[in-house]
């Protein structure tokens, strides 16, 4: 189990800045195993301004993206001291819902690592808001080979 990784160390993984980063930040982890982030549900987030009909519910297509940063993560974190590991490309995505989250919640994605190959793998992500479950997500994806740099 390792420490937790705030947001200025996510910006340092993954090639996301805002609003585009959407977990807010690991909570634990275990190389090659799991990870547990975590993402803050504001009113201010990018996807609530401008609405003419305010809704508060955040959309499952951003979440589904934060659970795939998330796998990321760990996926980089597993490979960190490998200088040529490959880059993680996401093919596809299932995902089934339960449950709706707002402004002010705040969700807990836990990942699974699946299965690590040289040419792409697969993780579970499970979503909970208040310790119920509201998604489970199976994200497969390949990989491409790192070029190599002068």
């Amino acid at each position: 189990m390792s420490q937790k990784i705030n947001n200025y160390q996510l910006h340092k993984i993954l090639p996301h800045t805002y609003p585009f980063l959407l977990i807010d930040y690991v909570e634990k982890f275990t190389k090659g195993k799991n990870l547990t982030a975590i993402k803050n549900i504001t009113v201010n987030e990018w996807p609530f301004t401008g609405r003419v009909n305010f809704s508060n519910r955040y959309p499952e297509i951003l979440l589904i993206e934060a659970s795939a940063q998330a796998a990321l993560v760990l996926y980089y974190l597993t490979f960190e001291d490998d200088p040529n590991r490959p880059l993680p490309i996401i093919g596809r995505v299932a995902a089934e819902f339960a449950g709706d989250v707002s402004a002010g919640d705040q969700v807990r994605i836990e990942v699974t690592g699946g299965k690590y190959m040289r040419k792409g793998g697969y993780s579970f992500i499970d979503i909970f808001h208040d310790q119920q479950v509201l998604a489970r997500i199976k994200i497969i994806y390949g990989v491409l080979p790192r070029k190599r740099t002068l």
